[in-house]
């Protein structure tokens, strides 16, 4: 009997392990690197988006109120929801000011 055949044995198994296991690595490895390069793709999306909702409500901000109160004449006389400019803009801040002028929402 020989003494060292599972030794061999073994060692015929971790050639193959080890090569499976490199290659299982590299599959790791190239989905990491796959997820990477989505989430700077999204992170790019959303940085864009920011700034144009930032030069969105820049500009609804800077409006005179009397301007934003001749919005909001229109949109009443259009049949508009009070309550969906009261959602526009910071929370509605600028709209609320003007708001009070046209009664009950």
């Amino acid at each position: 009997m020989d003494i060292d055949a599972p030794e061999k044995g073994i060692a015929l198994h971790y050639g193959f392990i080890t090569a499976k296991h490199a290659e299982w690595e590299k599959c790791v490895a190239g989905v990491r690197e796959e997820g990477r390069g989505r989430l700077e793709e999204l992170r790019r999306k959303l940085a864009d988006a920011k700034h144009e909702l930032d030069v969105i409500h820049s500009t609804i901000l800077n409006l005179p109120y009397e301007v934003m109160a001749e919005m909001f004449n229109w949109h009443r006389s259009m049949g508009g929801s009070l309550t969906t400019l009261l959602l526009c803009a910071n929370g509605g801040q600028q709209w609320r000011t003007v708001a009070p002028g046209f009664g009950s929402i």
